[in-house]
């Protein structure tokens, strides 16, 4: 606010272009931080409805979250399910060859490490020993559900497991523990070390095969299991938007009316009050500078520039429908192209152009004054200071006729309403009319640039069907 304040003060000449565009741009600017101080809440006054509206927030976030906690806890089901569902699939593919692989290569790691001292032998046997029972059974499994040609090499490996069992006692345990490194490495430790790749290359050369029948399986609601993933995670990415929509806008509310609610009135405590005040100082003062010297200067400015504007594009636009169309009362139509001289074509093309651009630029220029009283509408009370012998509070005209800014203001600002109903066919008292809409207010500049928009729209049918960029160019 301050940095906009400083700007404000600064004088602006409207006559310059760049000029009207910081001006208007820090119009945005403060109407943007008008809406944030708003939205705060810190100008409210607190009430009872206040309290019970805090109490039903807090509630409804309560719901959401309750809410939320449901939904997130059905998402991990399902995720759950489809991966159990995957993993059974590809176990009873594979003969129960996935489950095996899958423990092996927890193993892995710890079996293609070096041994070199006891205690790392003994940590591997305590290892595997603890594994054992699980492998075992995926083993068995394996073995009684495949055709392997070379069964004896699965018969080797569950020998070679079964001496990490230790159902029987743990005698098989300690004629391991016995054995020297060397040994063990030679007997014990390669023969694992070869079963686990055997087997994982034999998974992996049949991974490929059982992928293609997994994508191909219809795995719920006639859906093929990409295709559910994609709805799935399409239909959970939405409801999780939506749920954190609600909950930061219900939080936003909260916030705003414990900001209401928890103002304590006259205390000693630093409560932020002179924050506010330095707010609201320099609020006021931006406020100053728009309804007031720089808001009436600017749509005196972009008013009359506009009304002038379009008068010069009438005047030039009856004179060229006098050289270049074709006129019946108030009608106007475009000549044949085929029919008119190549130099006369080029003249209705030199005239059109910068005549579009006269219209245009009064067009803009109303645009811009109602662009200003529409942002600022919010601005505009009746609390203003009025001129000596000018109108009185009653708002009847004093001895001088005179407007003060702010009356100006308001008299533009009420002009462009009654154009704008006007311009959208609602009717207007003939009193409004004369009252608002025959002097140079904002709202005769928005009429007179809709009623010659008639005319401009001929100018732009004539430029496309006479290609007039064309037409202009030197043989």
């Amino acid at each position: 606010l301050k940095i906009l304040d400083n700007i404000f003060s600064k004088r602006f000449n409207f006559e310059e272009t760049e000029d009207r565009q910081t001006f208007i741009k820090l119009n945005c600017a403060f109407y943007d931080i008008r809406r944030d101080i708003e939205k705060s809440g810190f100008l409210d006054v607190p009430t009872e409805a206040h309290a019970k509206d805090i109490e039903i927030v807090t509630e409804l976030l309560k719901d959401i979250e309750k809410e939320n906690k449901n939904f997130e806890s059905k998402v991990d089901e399902l995720e759950k399910k489809f991966k159990k569902d995957k993993e059974l699939f590809y176990i009873v593919q594979s003969n129960h060859l996935y489950e095996l692989v899958n423990n092996l290569n927890n193993l892995k790691e710890k079996i293609n490490t070096p041994v070199e001292f006891l205690s790392q032998k003994l940590a591997l046997i305590e290892l595997i020993a603890r594994a054992q029972p699980e492998l075992m059974e995926n083993l068995e499994a394996y073995i009684n559900s495949n055709d392997e040609k070379l069964e004896f090499l699965d018969q080797q490996f569950k020998t070679t497991l079964e001496k990490f069992g230790s159902n029987s006692g743990p005698e098989n345990l300690i004629l391991l523990q016995e054995l020297e490194i060397v040994e063990f490495l030679n007997t014990i430790v390669e023969q694992l070390k070869y079963h686990t790749n055997r087997l994982e290359l034999t998974y992996q050369n049949n991974l490929t095969k059982i992928d293609k029948k997994w994508a191909d399986t219809i795995y719920r609601d006639e859906l093929k299991p990409a295709k559910y993933l994609e709805l799935f995670e399409k239909e959970k990415s939405a409801k999780i938007e939506i749920i954190q929509k609600n909950y930061l806008s219900l939080s936003n509310v909260k916030d705003r009316l414990k900001r209401i609610v928890d103002e304590v009135s006259f205390t000693s405590l630093d409560d932020g009050s002179e924050n506010v005040v330095s707010i609201l100082s320099e609020f006021d003062s931006i406020v100053d500078q728009i309804y007031g010297k720089y808001g009436e200067k600017f749509l005196e400015y972009t008013t009359k520039k506009s009304i002038k504007l379009n008068k010069t594009f009438t005047q030039n636009f009856n004179k060229f429908a006098e050289n270049h169309l074709e006129v019946n009362d108030t009608d106007y139509e475009i000549k044949n192209k085929n029919t008119i001289d190549p130099l006369r074509l080029m003249f209705a093309c030199q005239d059109a152009r910068p005549f579009r651009r006269q219209w245009k630029l009064a067009e803009s220029l109303s645009q811009q004054g109602y662009d200003f009283v529409a942002t600022n509408a919010d601005l505009f009370h009746s609390d203003i200071d009025r001129i000596f012998l000018g109108r009185s509070g009653d708002r009847r005209f004093g001895i001088h006729n005179i407007l003060s800014r702010y009356e100006t203001i308001q008299m533009h600002h009420k002009s462009s309403i009654y154009a704008k109903k006007m311009i959208n066919g609602k009717e207007v008292s003939k009193e409004k009319k004369r009252k608002y809409l025959r002097k140079k207010y904002l709202g005769r500049s928005m009429l007179d640039v809709t009623e010659s928009k008639k005319k401009a729209v001929i100018l732009q049918k004539l430029i496309e069907s006479y290609d007039c960029p064309k037409q202009t160019i030197m043989p």
